[in-house]
């Protein structure tokens, strides 16, 4: 398919034939998903039609809902939207397959960041999902440019809670299981490591905990719309990341490696241990000085009622050093430190040996994955990290964009962590 055929919109939404709205179309307000008129409840969430019966599509004020993209999409569901992009659930009109399209609007909104700031990000995120082969990051399939200003991605449809709403639903983890998922989000960063990629937003909304047989859990990881590519490109204007699971030296605006990466999984399993992440504060300023000057508490004090491996408090405090060259040098390293610590503990609890980091096939997929009769249970999230200017109070998990001003601050008082 030329480029000229895949040029669907203009103006803000989609125009012509090819991504033309069925007539007499119709939604579910509740998960924003297609519903046929004659339908008693929704397919997707169940809940039963209003006695007014199902709202018009034309009513959804969005551009994309219900619409057929590329000529072989059709988008059936709005998952998350941002200020320049949605992420939406579409079946395949060729074969029994669902995907996640996102799509990303360069002009959508004069509050956003600078067009061409935002397509460099994009560039970005495709050069580095078509770098990855790794079963534990999600795969992009193709990119439909649908107009000089939009673009779409579509990639793997996951059905699964992030880790963020896991963590909501049932708080801290057991050590184990959290070690497990833990080392399946360090397997995907270092794959990612090995070719020249930094992620530089691990947070756990931007993991999936997919349940596979047997009650294993599988790491999905998203969202490489911010990584940092060894290939010169840099981003300025200011700190980009989520506050909460910032390394100090993003805090302070400064270079990252792929140790800044080691640091913010320890945030993660710092909060899949104990419920919460170390620093926590309404106001980004504060979080951000936080994890540049605040010593971060350890495992210990911040859940003595839970008892953990000794050599596990290490590891973690050892991730959350405020001097690079005093963390992991690397996630192999803590790899094989996590390694250590259940084939310690595993005669004792039981703990399943982990497969080696350079295996094909990191944790066993269930079979059916991702195909339409993927039935397993929980919300549907994909790459919706998306982009948001940073306002108070913090939002957990969110994107951020941190003021030059603040940047400058942190830079003054707190030079770069070496």
């Amino acid at each position: 398919m030329g480029m000229g055929e895949e040029r669907e919109m203009g103006g803000g939404g989609p125009q012509n034939l090819d991504v033309a709205r069925a007539a007499g179309g119709h939604y579910c307000a509740e998960c924003m998903a297609i519903a046929a008129w004659a339908d008693a409840t929704c397919g997707y969430c169940q809940t039963a039609r209003p006695a007014a019966g199902w709202a018009a599509l034309e009513s959804a004020q969005d551009p994309w809902l219900g619409r057929i993209v590329g000529r072989r999409y059709r988008v059936t569901r709005r998952i998350a939207t941002g200020m320049v992009a949605r992420v939406y659930e579409a079946e395949s009109l060729h074969i029994p397959r669902k995907f996640a399209l996102k799509i990303v609007d360069f002009g959508a909104n004069s509050g956003a960041p600078n067009p061409e700031v935002v397509r460099a990000r994009l560039g970005r995120e495709i050069s580095a999902m078509s770098r990855l082969q790794n079963p534990h990051i999600v795969s992009i399939f193709e990119v439909l440019q649908l107009s000089e200003d939009c673009e779409a991605l579509v990639m793997d449809y996951i059905r699964a809670p992030t880790l963020t709403e896991l963590l909501a639903e049932v708080g801290a983890l057991g050590w184990g299981r959290a070690c497990q998922m833990a080392r399946q989000i360090a397997t995907a960063a270092h794959a990612a490591h090995e070719v020249g990629v930094v992620h530089r937003d691990l947070k756990p909304a931007n993991i999936m905990v997919e349940a596979i047989a047997g009650g294993e859990d599988f790491i999905h990881l998203l969202d490489f719309g911010i990584v940092w590519l060894d290939d010169g490109l840099a981003i300025t204007n200011g700190f980009v990341g989520t506050p909460l699971y910032a390394s100090p030296e993003q805090a302070c605006g400064g270079t990252v490696d792929p140790r800044s990466d080691v640091y913010s999984l320890g945030v993660i399993l710092f909060e899949m241990l104990v419920g919460h992440p170390p620093f926590e504060s309404p106001k980004i300023r504060e979080v951000l000085r936080m994890h540049v000057r605040q010593p971060a508490p350890g495992l210990r004090e911040s859940a003595p009622y839970r008892a953990f491996p000794p050599r596990l408090c290490q590891l973690v405090a050892k991730m959350l050093q405020k001097k690079r060259r005093e963390r992991p040098q690397n996630l192999l390293a803590f790899i094989d430190e996590i390694d250590g610590i259940l084939a310690a503990q595993r005669e004792v609890h039981g703990i399943p040996r982990p497969p080696a980091v350079n295996s094909v096939a990191p944790t066993p997929r269930r079979p059916g994955f991702g195909s339409e009769d993927d039935g397993h249970a929980a919300s549907t999230f994909v790459g919706h990290g998306v982009l948001e200017r940073f306002a108070s109070p913090l939002p957990r998990g969110h994107t951020k964009f941190v003021m030059p001003a603040i940047l400058s601050e942190m830079k003054y008082n707190h030079p770069p962590l070496l």
